[in-house]
């Protein structure tokens, strides 16, 4: 027994020897109730990969970038040129232009627009043009920058021919004209090689004409003419310089130029020889040379040359001709001679013979005992900067004279000044004369008055300043004042 004993003894020895080898954890008391805890291997579990959550797509925004598509293309009579395609995203312009500037534009919506149509003048565009888009319609804000298209143009331009010729009476002829809408053809006087008054024009309707006849007042035009062609744009069928404007064909007039061969002309008024001189109002000359004033000998005919002047082919004003003192007769005439021998030097007799009209020389009489007279003209009152005016188309006196302006007292009664004006002895034309608009009557009096006591100071009613008189009447001519 004691044996068993110390047997047990020591395999608890044992036991506790063993235990003390490893360290065991801090004991807890513990009741009698309470179980002794089993200690377990410590273990770390392996974390298992988790999937990142898959994020919400956001929609990633489309920018509309402007853009510009244009071809190559035919341009017809329409004037419309066609963009492809053209995309402006906030509106815009279509601006074609060209070398000499914009010929067109057109607005664009926001957005893109096919086929998109812009019109241009067929007939002042070359064969090529920049189309571009822009932000605005000056052309500053570039949204696409311009790009070069070819034109193949298939237009009908208008045009006419017209070449040198004969008068035909009072006509003159333009060849065939063909004309894209309704036009004039208008004839002007040459002036330094540029266009001038017009002489002469026609109304031409559209489409196609041959042998056009435009009558011209050909005693004030000249041998060397321009023709051009003009839009009737205003009212149809009058002429007005305002508003039918020139037509240009890319960007250059539709004009020419020729000559007709008119006879030569003179137009002389009668008038007193003051200081040995004679004016006359125009020559016309088909080439450079001479005018001429003759006396008259005891029956009337032409007798000898006693004053010569040059002229210039074409049309000649006022044109002084100094004759020989005291060589002045009743009747004078005017001839016109071509310089033929010498260039510059008049050598009538021997040469530079007169101008022969038919079978005839041309001669072109006139008086130098016409006696004083006026010319006037019905007109409106010319109103402007606070002054009211009347014109005297042509006064021929031959002393100093007072042009006065008189109000109708009754009919064909002179009644009291209304404006007057001094002109000197001579030819005087378009003369103003300021006048009183207050005390007009429709029907005024151009009278001429002596300049008798103070020169140039104007002394009616109460001076001696009285009419000029005619068989003892006044000389005084009517004129009425327009509206």
């Amino acid at each position: 027994m004691r044996f068993r004993i110390f047997l047990f003894s020591i395999l608890l020895l044992l036991i506790g020897c063993g235990q003390q080898a490893e360290p065991t954890a801090t004991s807890v008391p513990t009741t009698a109730a309470t179980a002794t805890p089993r200690l377990l291997p410590t273990f770390t579990p392996t974390a298992t990969p988790t999937e990142p959550p898959t994020p919400t797509a956001t929609a990633t925004p489309i920018v509309i970038l402007p853009s510009l598509i244009v071809a190559d293309q035919t341009l017809d009579d329409s004037g419309i040129l066609l963009v492809d395609s053209v995309v402006a995203p906030d509106g815009g312009w279509v601006i074609v232009s060209d070398a000499m500037g914009v010929l067109g534009m057109a607005e664009v919506a926001p957005g893109e627009a096919v086929d998109f149509a812009i019109e241009i003048d067929p007939l002042d565009v070359g064969e090529s043009v920049q189309v571009g888009l822009f932000g605005d319609e000056e052309g500053e804000e570039i949204l696409v920058e311009s790009a070069e298209i070819n034109l193949t143009k298939t237009v009908t331009v208008p045009n006419f021919r017209v070449s040198n010729q004969q008068l035909d009476g009072d006509r003159i002829f333009v060849t065939d004209v063909t004309a894209t809408q309704d036009s004039w053809i208008v004839i002007s006087n040459d002036e330094d090689g540029e266009a001038g008054a017009v002489v002469g024009l026609q109304w031409v309707q559209a489409g196609r004409s041959a042998a056009v006849p435009i009558e011209i007042t050909w005693r004030q035009s000249s041998p060397f003419l321009h023709a051009q062609m003009m839009w009737d744009s205003g009212e149809i069928g009058r002429f007005d310089p305002a508003t039918d404007n020139p037509i240009t064909v890319n960007n250059a007039l539709v004009k020419a130029s020729f000559t007709i061969d008119i006879p030569p002309s003179v137009t002389v008024i009668d008038q007193p020889v003051l200081s040995d001189t004679i004016t006359i109002d125009r020559v016309i000359s088909p080439y450079d040379g001479w005018v001429t004033v003759s006396r008259a000998d005891e029956n009337g005919e032409v007798e000898n040359v006693v004053g010569f002047a040059p002229i210039k082919g074409g049309i000649n004003i006022n044109v002084e001709v100094e004759i020989a003192s005291a060589s002045d007769t009743d009747t004078m005439f005017v001839q016109i001679h071509p310089d033929d021998g010498e260039i510059g030097e008049f050598e009538y007799p021997a040469g530079d013979r007169p101008e022969i009209f038919g079978v005839d020389f041309l001669m072109f009489p006139f008086s130098t005992v016409a006696g004083n007279y006026l010319i006037s003209a019905d007109q409106p009152l010319n109103v402007a900067n606070g002054r009211a005016t009347v014109s005297v188309p042509l006064v021929v006196v031959d002393l100093p004279v007072w042009v006065v302006i008189r109000a109708e007292l009754a009919p064909g009664a002179l009644g009291d000044p209304v404006g007057y004006t001094y002109v000197e002895a001579g030819i005087s034309r378009d003369i103003i004369i300021e006048i009183d608009a207050e005390a007009i009557t429709p029907t005024l009096y151009a009278v001429l008055h002596i300049d008798r006591d103070e020169p140039q100071v104007f002394e009616f009613p109460d001076g001696r300043d009285f009419e000029l008189q005619r068989r003892r009447a006044p000389l005084a001519v009517p004129f009425s004042v327009l509206e």
